[in-house]
């Protein structure tokens, strides 16, 4: 009889305890719904930059790109698949940062609702012209490095060292620039880019310019600023990357994707070539 009491008051809670759940999955469901904010997907210039316009009041934000993203069949999607003039229900906690744009981090879904068009994102023109500048041509390309982790999507920019450049400055004459620095095993680590995997993971390298060409090196992350150990492995080990074929054999200056498998414990060392000369970028998996 004794046991049967405890089978019973240990089903009693548990049952509470599901229904204590239940209640908490439907509070945080009610949350998202109550929070949505209807927006249209407006990108510009050619280096990834975009901004969302909210359909209700012209709000001006970006978001922290969730992992989950729908289009408008339901089937999962990239980022990078969202287009000009998509109108989205975003999804999250409605804490919207004090900027302009605004910053939303807390966005847990994105559903596209209307494919739109293109010209539909015409009316917000005026918006994009006080938010976008053409590209100074003197000023190297940049890199930028997207991974995922269990919390969200997470870009950084990856800083450069060596570099040879050269322009066409207003005069119609050729400026040619280079700037040396230490090899990249050399670099201290606060001048690295800080890319904080965990574990082995498909790391994107984004440029705002289309290069010819792209090197990837890596050195173990313990023989930093070892000089015997460069001197014997001064190349490092290369490494394989994969790229956005579209991006790549377009005529088109897009945005262009490479990636690489990367690895916690390394120092990996970028070598990007244009008609307009070379950029090494250096970065540090943790």
């Amino acid at each position: 009889m004794k046991k049967n009491k405890k089978w019973l008051w240990g089903l009693l809670v548990l049952v509470i305890l599901l229904a204590g759940l239940t209640v908490g999955v439907m509070k945080m469901s009610q949350t998202a719904k109550d929070n949505i904010i209807r927006a249209m997907y407006v990108p510009y210039g050619e280096s990834g930059s975009y901004v969302m316009i909210d359909i209700k009041n012209g709000t001006v934000f970006t978001v922290n790109m969730p992992e989950n993203i729908f289009d408008i069949n339901g089937k999962k999607m990239e980022p990078s698949d969202l287009k000009k003039g998509n109108i989205l229900d975003i999804y999250g906690n409605g804490i919207m940062a004090e900027s302009y744009p605004g910053q939303y981090m807390g966005v847990t879904e994105i559903h596209v609702v209307e494919e739109g068009k293109p010209e539909d994102a015409d009316q917000y023109q005026q918006i994009i012209d006080g938010l976008y500048f053409e590209p100074d041509p003197a000023q190297i390309p940049y890199l930028s490095a997207t991974y995922r982790t269990e919390q969200a999507i997470v870009t950084v920019t990856i800083p450069n060292g060596s570099y040879s450049w050269s322009y066409e400055n207003e005069n119609g004459q050729t400026t040619e620039v280079e700037a040396d620095s230490a090899h990249v095993l050399m670099w201290e680590e606060e001048l690295l880019g800080d890319v904080s995997i965990g574990e082995a993971t498909d790391v994107e390298l984004t440029f705002d310019k289309k290069p010819k060409e792209v090197q990837v090196s890596r050195w173990e992350a313990q023989y930093r600023d070892n000089q015997d150990y460069l001197n014997d492995n001064p190349d490092g080990e290369p490494v394989e990357l994969t790229t956005d074929e579209e991006a790549v054999t377009s005529s088109v200056q897009k945005v262009t994707k490479w990636i690489l498998k990367a690895e916690p414990g390394y120092i990996y060392r970028v070598k990007a070539t244009w008609e307009n000369g070379m950029v090494e970028y250096g970065f540090l998996t943790k």
